[in-house]
């Protein structure tokens, strides 16, 4: 087969990446093979393998796959894109992970025989992380490849094998909350709360960075600078109960209830959602399906306050009887309601609208209860 073209996300600091590479056989037929790949115990976590579609279909995949990320497409070369798959299939070995049951060794053939020994995954790693813009973004990221025990990203970022050897937790950890607060120019106070093999823990650690204005034939961009991690140093921690952490983490939710018209039909209202949102993620319950609108960017990373919920935009759920609604700010409310007029009065009615202190609806998909009023009841 050929090389035609391929592409990767820009969110290796977020610990996953979509890699899309594209192929043209003997026949001149166009192939499409896409791979999620996972930096934090994963490895290719999945592959999707696309052919016989139109571009329109292919390029409405990638929309899908890519939208929950986050982050801008860049461009590989044959090289890299070949490097970037046999580096994530080491982590499958190297994590004892399988591969996804669909990616067949004639697949993978093709990348194994044109490996390239000569190419590290350092010299992408401008590539694939977007360009830091602030502090808080930084510090931020560097707690998350912390916790996540990401030693590859945290040595590049620090040049320091023994800052990239530390840990916190015994596994992969997911960063679920971080409070930045500034001490100095270079030393930052973090408060975070995390996700380990055996439970949520809370920790403060100091992070000390070192900031460096970049130039361009000897004139400075303004504002614009190179961070590097200096250190990082683990003051405390402490084992909290899962209650401690949905309080934490949780935010004000506007839910919107509309009922189904009785002529409804669930396909063509999941059709409906799906022309208007491209990007929207689904998952299936067993009583219904949740469609997810994540923001178009990681911009929640820059804030003195991280929180890992704080990417979606907004929730959909749909089950036999009602589409419920759940918004977390004014202005999201205000753009997703605009267009969902378009599924009034055709599909739906509005019944109730609802104002929570915390979230309420991934509650009640998860009851297994298919009666909201019911649920709130109780």
């Amino acid at each position: 087969m050929r090389f035609k073209k391929s592409f990767c996300t820009n969110t290796r600091l977020m610990g996953t990446m979509m890699l899309a590479i594209e192929w043209i056989n003997d026949v001149e037929d166009e192939i499409y093979h896409v791979f999620m790949l996972d930096d934090e115990g994963l490895g290719i976590s999945d592959f999707y393998p696309l052919e016989n579609i139109s571009r329109e279909e292919k390029e409405l995949f990638y929309k899908k796959k890519y939208g929950g990320l986050g982050g801008s497409k860049i461009a590989l070369d044959e090289e890299e894109a070949i490097f970037m798959v046999n580096c994530y299939l080491e982590k499958n070995e190297y994590y004892n992970k399988p591969v996804p049951e669909n990616l067949k060794e004639e697949d993978l053939e093709i990348y194994k025989k044109n490996k390239n020994e000569n190419i590290s995954i350092y010299n992408l790693m401008d590539k694939l992380c977007k360009e830091i813009d602030t502090e808080n973004e930084f510090v931020n990221y560097m707690v998350m490849r912390f916790i996540a025990r990401d030693k590859k990203a945290l040595l590049y970022f620090s040049g320091s094998e023994e800052v990239a050897n530390q840990h916190i937790t015994k596994i992969n950890g997911a960063l679920l909350y971080n409070e930045i607060e500034k001490k100095s120019e270079d030393r930052f106070i973090c408060n975070c709360v995390y996700e380990d093999i055996d439970g949520y823990y809370e920790g403060k650690i100091v992070v000390n960075i070192e900031k460096f204005e970049l130039e361009d034939d000897g004139l400075a961009y303004d504002d614009a600078y190179d961070f590097r991690l200096r250190s990082i140093f683990i003051i405390s921690t402490n084992a909290i109960y899962d209650f401690e952490v949905f309080d934490i983490i949780s935010k004000r939710e506007v839910l919107d209830i509309y009922k189904l018209n009785s002529e409804t039909k669930i396909d063509d209202l999941e059709k409906l959602i799906f022309n208007t949102y491209p990007m929207i993620q689904k998952v299936k319950y067993e009583n219904g399906n949740l469609y997810t609108q994540y923001f178009f960017d990681n911009s929640h990373v820059d804030r003195d306050i991280y929180v890992i919920n704080n990417d979606i935009m907004f929730n959909i759920y749909v089950n036999e009887n009602n589409m419920f609604l759940a918004t977390y700010d004014l202005e999201s409310r205000n753009f997703i309601e605009s267009t969902v007029q378009s599924f009034i009065p055709k599909f739906i009615e509005k019944e109730h609208v609802y104002e929570f202190e915390q979230n309420v609806l991934f509650d009640f998909i998860e009851s297994g209860n298919d009666d909201f009023y019911d649920f709130i009841d109780e």
